[in-house]
């Protein structure tokens, strides 16, 4: 009886050890893996936008005044900002989401970046290990940047003046003479530099109204426009490749001539 006894507590000591070695393990691996989360959030957090080249796609000989502006909100954050007219990946810039380029081992960059200069959560990120830069914005939307004290001045490029915009207007299969009226009575609500052409091709809606990144504001308000004056339709969609920062083609399915 004594040794069944004797078996018994050594038994119990062995199952207490090896319960408390077991802990000791998962504890032990539970701080490893929690120090190196940690770690990994310091290096981000660490690491400072003066480290980091940001650079900002702008195939045009001459950067446009919005992409000048970026640069200079990039550099009063502190980050080295550059402007490049020509990078390895122009697919990536066919999109009217803002999209970030960045190397496998720039993705720490990327998060700095993303949070110190976009305010949306809704944005492209693409890697590609043959860019030079740490990160390069290679397309992008005024409202989804902190402007931080460039705010106002971005909210005006936002919402360009009439005059200030290059408007073509298309007759892609509408009543002869439509675009002609129609650029009348847009010139009457201050949009100046509009021309009238003859589509190559016809298309079946009332109206599209195409514009270029950073115009979508502008469509909006053409949009309104056309509705008051016999394109109730009128419909409006990117188009980043075009010359002027809004195409109208108007169509077959117009319900009412403008006038």
């Amino acid at each position: 009886m004594k040794k069944i006894l004797i078996i018994i507590g050594i038994i119990i000591i062995l199952v207490i050890a090896g319960w408390l070695v077991f802990a000791n393990f998962n504890n032990s691996a539970e701080k490893d893996e929690a120090t190196n989360q940690n770690q990994n959030v310091n290096q981000t957090l660490t690491l400072k936008p003066w480290e980091i080249t940001v650079g900002i796609y702008d195939p045009a000989e001459t950067p446009s005044p919005l992409t000048k502006l970026l640069e200079s909100r990039l550099k009063e954050i502190g980050f080295k900002a550059v402007i490049l007219s020509d990078i390895t990946d122009p697919q990536a810039v066919n999109t009217d989401k803002t999209t970030l380029l960045y190397r496998a081992e720039t993705e720490k960059d990327l998060a700095v970046v993303a949070s110190e200069l976009i305010v949306t959560n809704v944005y492209r990120r693409g890697q590609n290990q043959s860019i030079i830069e740490d990160v390069i914005i290679v397309a992008w939307n005024i409202e989804d940047i902190n402007w931080g004290s460039f705010a106002e001045l971005a909210d005006k490029y936002n919402h360009p003046k009439p005059e200030d915009v290059s408007i073509l207007i298309l007759n892609a299969g509408a009543k002869s003479g439509s675009a002609g009226q129609l650029a009348k009575i847009l010139g009457k609500e201050g949009h100046a530099k509009t021309k009238v052409e003859s589509a190559e091709t016809e298309i079946q809606e009332s109206a599209l109204i195409y514009y270029q990144r950073n115009y979508k504001e502008t469509a909006k308000d053409l949009r309104k426009i056309l509705a008051e004056n016999g394109y109730p339709e009128a419909t409006y969609r990117i188009d980043i490749n075009q010359a002027d920062n809004i195409v109208i083609k108007l169509g077959k399915q117009a319900t009412t001539t403008a006038e």
